[in-house]
């Protein structure tokens, strides 16, 4: 965790980088008081005053977050700390009135304004899904259509092409399977000077913008150099599926429209020297542009072709990028509904995360309040430094990463807070003086980050047992839960077929026996056997009265008929899976039948004699989906068998 302040002149220091236990807000506000009290000490001990660390707290009125939930908690829990710090550590407290107290008590919190780019990211990633299925009436396009490729379905295609674009040509981006080089020789050969494209990684605020912008740009270098290259490989085979998409290409167009008018804009806006209250006027104009081109057909597509903008021309880069986003293309039908759809996303974002600075909110009431605007002067306007210092961290860290946390403190805060510069104004003795000081301090230091390492150490030792505990109760829980649901169909058996059901059925002489014995049955195959069938997760028991709460049992044969498509997906090659967690702890489809015991009849002579054998599935055949391999009690051979044929002719039963 880092701690940074800043005065009203714009200058910012560093007050301390440590590791905490956990990212709770009490854990921040202990990491807090512990480095305001180490600040303390050693300005005592180099006769520097006495409490500097608390005074510099009281001196603290304003805070900046991204809104996370453990960051509001820790503001309020940092509130409640530094007023009991005020009477403490404020000489002249005593002297003030209630008023004066109230005013100097006052704390203000600011959103972090480059972290609503990242928000507007995240927006717009669920929009273009949303749309895209929507759209393609959930239709594979690009790469998700090219057998052999896979791809993630939870992410757009647009998103997608994007990715892989600068997987392909940033530098050292994908060192396997990129063309960096090549790239690199195509574009000489063509008239292209610039870097275009770069890595994700390291990237973080307005990226897929950017890179979306470019890609649209550069698409028919993209095509060409695809062309002539080949496709050697999956990223290229993927980008090459997806770049030749209309789709794909609009939506590209409407990343480069966005990032030209809105979010790089932005960006320059909230990095410009000024007071964060001017802020409000900046998101309450953008929110009203944005109603303006949803609300209207042809402001939208004097937005999309660059006739009106809301930021003023000298924060909007005109470049050739600019020019071709901005150009008349040919799948400008498609960029334009996916444009407003995308507008619509980030004018929801917008009222939602900037609404302390829009109309009725608490920011754009007192923007013009002098005594607040000197009380919110030291405010920055977004929480860069931070992210640089955690950048640097990083790159020690993996420098030498031998190197005690301590060190890397040490460094970080000398060079951010600039204490060269601070020690070249002191005389030869003063330097000697403080050097002194901080040698004789040394062995203590070193002592105490020690003590709080193993501190830090054994509470996440406790942490991880008491997780160990919760699994091992969570474990013991479903064993339990397995057992009874075992045992609530031990005497029927598992229904395999239509006529088990019925025959089963026929001995109940109750509509609430047959209800609660379909009932057991459905429960067993989701929870025990993990079946998982399309439409079933959504079935249930039950039924809503009209114009009431109570709900009452599902009919019979409702749930008879959902049992028997259970039955029958679990002799469907196509529909038999069950699902359960990988290694990596994701779920994960697989054939209902591999690791099942079964009880599997054989024909074991020419009198065609039948016998039963009991086996464990082991797994599918690659390529052949209705084979299975398995291995049977006394035997250690593996067979390869059709066992869905097999279930289908009742010759193979699933032992419970």
């Amino acid at each position: 965790m880092t701690y940074t302040i800043t005065d009203e002149d714009g200058q910012a220091y560093l007050l301390g980088l440590r590791q905490m236990a956990s990212k709770s807000a009490q854990h921040t506000l202990d990491t807090l008081k512990e480095t305001i009290n180490d600040i303390s000490d050693i300005c005592l001990k180099a006769n520097a005053g006495s409490d500097i660390g608390h005074k510099v707290l009281c001196q603290i009125r304003n805070t900046m977050s991204d809104r996370a939930a453990t960051e509001v908690l820790f503001n309020n829990m940092l509130k409640s700390y530094r007023e009991e710090c005020l009477p403490l550590y404020n000489e002249h407290w005593g002297s003030f009135s209630d008023a004066a107290k109230e005013k100097l008590s006052q704390m203000y919190n600011f959103f972090c304004g480059l972290h609503l780019l990242t928000s507007m990211a995240d927006a717009i990633a669920v929009s273009f899904k949303k749309f895209e299925d929507s759209y393609l009436e959930c239709k594979k396009i690009g790469a998700a259509a090219i057998s052999g490729i896979n791809v993630f379905n939870n992410s757009s295609s647009i998103i997608r092409l994007v990715q892989n674009t600068c997987k392909a040509f940033g530098r050292g981006a994908d060192e396997k399977n990129g063309v960096y080089r090549y790239w690199t020789v195509f574009k000489r050969k063509t008239g292209l000077d610039k870097t275009y494209f770069s890595s994700f990684r390291g990237n973080r605020f307005n990226v897929i913008f950017l890179f979306g912008g470019r890609t649209y740009f550069l698409t028919n270098k993209i095509q060409d150099f695809l062309t002539q290259h080949g496709t050697s490989n999956g990223l290229l085979k993927a980008l090459k599926g997806d770049i030749m998409e209309p789709f794909c290409i609009a939506g590209c167009k409407v990343l480069g429209i966005i990032n030209k008018t809105i979010s790089a804009p932005l960006w320059r806006q909230t990095e410009k020297k000024g007071h964060i209250l001017e802020m409000c006027k900046t998101y309450t104009g953008l929110v009203d542009f944005l109603l303006k081109c949803t609300s209207s057909e042809e402001a939208l597509a004097d937005f999309a072709f660059g006739r009106i903008h809301y930021f003023d021309d000298n924060l909007i880069e005109k470049d050739e990028v600019y020019d071709g986003v901005m150009t008349p293309g040919p799948y400008d039908d498609i960029a334009l509904s996916l444009l407003q759809h995308t507008l619509l996303a980030l004018l929801q974002l917008f009222k939602r995360v900037t609404v302390d600075y829009l109309p009725g909110g608490k920011f754009h009431q007192v923007q013009n309040d002098t005594e607040v605007r000197q009380a919110t002067a030291s405010a920055p306007k977004h929480n860069k430094l931070p992210e640089r210092i955690f950048g640097y961290l990083d790159y020690l860290v993996h420098k030498r990463p031998n190197s005690t946390a301590i060190a890397n403190e040490a460094q970080v805060l000398y060079i951010f807070n600039k204490t060269a510069d601070f020690v070249d104004g002191k005389s030869s003795d003063e330097l000697e003086s403080m050097v002194k000081t901080v040698r004789s301090e040394a062995r203590n230091m070193q002592r105490t980050a020690a003590a709080r390492k193993e501190k830090i150490m054994d509470y996440w030792i406790k942490k991880q047992n008491e997780k160990a505990k919760e699994l091992e109760a969570t474990k013991m829980s479903q064993v339990q839960k397995t057992e009874q649901l075992t045992n609530d169909i031990i005497d029927s058996g598992l229904w395999q077929s239509e006529a088990q059901l019925d025959e089963y059925l026929s001995t109940m002489n109750t509509t609430k026996k047959k209800f609660d014995a379909i009932k057991r049955q459905i429960r067993f195959r989701r929870e025990v056997l993990h079946q998982h069938m399309v439409g079933d997760k959504g079935f249930t028991f039950t039924i809503a009265v009209p114009n009431s709460t109570r709900r009452v049992d599902k009919p019979v044969e409702q749930l008879k008929s959902h049992l028997l498509l259970l039955i029958n997906a679990a002799k469907s090659v196509g529909e038999s899976k069950s699902v359960e967690k990988n290694p990596d702890n994701k779920y994960q489809t697989i054939p209902l039948l591999v690791g099942k015991k079964v009880s599997h009849m054989w024909v074991v002579d020419e009198n065609n004699t039948t016998q039963w054998f009991t086996g464990t599935v082991i797994s599918q055949v690659p390529g052949f989906r209705s084979w299975y391999n398995i291995t049977y009690e006394g035997d250690a051979k593996v067979y390869s068998m059709r066992l869905v044929d097999d279930y289908k002719d009742e010759t193979l039963k699933i032992i419970i």
